[in-house]
């Protein structure tokens, strides 16, 4: 058996001849070769082997200093397994085990090739279960297993979701929390004014009243939004030559989650059932949307997008059109009563950004011309998000083995729904929401 001193002179050696064929190849600045790749994924898993090693001979040697401590009942114990833990970080073993991740294709390439990498142990989500082995630390075949994504890298890569998304940057976003997959209840003022108009302010009525007369007594009303964080995944197959070259997978790889990542969470948001997933604001199923009756079957009139302003509810935030790019053809032609283009009017200016004084944004999640809320204007500051834990990584190399691709799978928690129940009714006028879309035409 090799001493301490030999696996690590070993181990630096090995390091050596890496880090020459690295620098030979950024000094001719070209890409590596075959030959290059398949010994620096030789390289690699020698020294993870050695790693490991390492760790199980420290690790025996801190259980043995823990037992003689142990047996002459020495109080400073603790203070000797600490000793022996810090010498398992010891040396240049600490400094190449670095605690971040350098970048997202790095992590990715760990859970596939490197699951006993140390930077990983911590990251374990329970799933199926998880056995370890000679290899170190593995998942088994359990479907909902995997490794959460670094904080490090998460902040980023959820600060680059939003900025692609429609509704998550313009909703109120509940952090996940201390128990990010619990149900939570938020109590909020039963605003339905449908039955009793004092509901417009939870209940509480004021009434004029002369001198010695009777006070009246009111309840505030309230009701409790529930929020349950669902699970949702996505997959994408990854070469592994690709796969080798993790610098170049970053950047591809990344980009991909993230798009179907927006996709997902703004689909949901937007057109979601409620059942088993978030409650969008454009399903039957959400009762405080208001739908306007289009004028002319298969057209966008003027009337109907000052119809569809009537009826936004408007408390400070700045609400936004959402249209599919096929409306655009009837907006840049509506027209006044003196035949004149009143949204676009000459070809110089381009599309305009904003429709009636309001932001307009055209989004692939609006359903196509003549249906249900192919136009519609929202204040999504109105809609709560709730996010639970994840995002998670496992992968598989199995599935495509012959084609050499290994399939990596994201999932994570989220739920959404609107905060009002029903459309909201002042005291004068009628109904208003912070959600209006143009209904289907016949």
């Amino acid at each position: 058996m090799k001493t301490r001193k030999q696996l690590l002179e070993e181990r630096a050696s090995l390091l050596d001849r890496g880090e020459a064929i690295l620098k030979a190849a950024d000094e001719e600045q070209r890409e590596y070769t075959a030959e290059e790749q398949a010994e620096t994924d030789r390289i690699l898993h020698a020294v993870s082997a050695i790693d490991a090693d390492l760790q199980a001979m420290e690790t025996r040697s801190a259980m043995a200093d823990r037992f003689a401590a142990a047996r002459s009942s020495v109080p400073t114990v603790a203070d000797t397994t600490n000793s022996a833990l810090a010498r398992m970080h010891a040396g240049r073993t600490a400094a190449a085990s670095p605690k971040e991740f350098e970048n997202f294709g790095e992590f990715i390439y760990a859970v596939a090739r490197r699951q006993n990498d140390p930077r990983l142990a911590s990251l374990y989500h329970e799933g199926g279960g998880v056995e370890l082995n000679a290899e170190g630390l593995r998942m088994d075949d359990g479907p909902s297993g995997g490794f959460a994504l670094p904080p490090a890298l998460h902040t980023g890569f959820m600060q680059v979701q939003a900025e692609g998304a429609v509704i998550r940057p313009r909703a109120t976003v509940l952090p996940a929390g201390n128990i990010p997959d619990g149900a939570i209840q938020i109590p909020a003022l039963d605003q339905d004014t449908a039955s009793a108009p004092q509901n417009s302010f939870g209940g509480v009525q004021f009434s004029w009243i002369g001198e010695g007369g009777l006070k009246p007594t009111t309840d505030i009303k309230l009701r409790m939004i529930e929020l349950q964080p669902y699970e949702i995944a996505a997959a994408i197959p990854v070469t592994d030559k690709l796969l080798r070259n993790w610098g170049a997978a970053s950047a591809l790889v990344q980009t991909q989650f993230r798009a179907a990542a927006v996709a997902a969470e703004d689909e949901a948001f937007f057109a979601g059932s409620g059942i088993a997933k978030p409650l969008g604001v454009t399903s039957s199923n959400c009762a405080a949307t208001i739908g306007v009756a289009r004028t002319t079957n298969g057209g966008i009139e003027y009337a109907d997008l000052v119809t569809m302003i009537s009826k936004m509810l408007a408390r400070g935030a700045v609400p936004v059109w959402i249209a599919n790019r096929t409306t655009m053809p009837k907006l840049m032609t509506i027209k006044d009563d003196n035949d004149n283009f009143i949204w676009a009017p000459n070809a110089r200016e381009g599309v305009p950004a904003n429709l009636l004084g309001y932001p307009l944004i055209f989004s692939e999640r609006a359903p196509a011309l003549n249906s249900k809320a192919d136009i519609g204007l929202y204040d999504f500051s109105h809609y709560l998000i709730k996010d639970g834990s994840g995002p998670f990584f496992s992968s598989s190399e199995h599935v495509d083995f012959l084609n050499n691709k290994t399939w990596f799978k994201m999932f994570w928690n989220v739920d959404g729904q609107p905060w009002l129940k029903s459309s909201f009714t002042p005291q004068k006028g009628t109904a208003l929401s912070p959600f209006v879309v143009l209904n289907a035409g016949a």
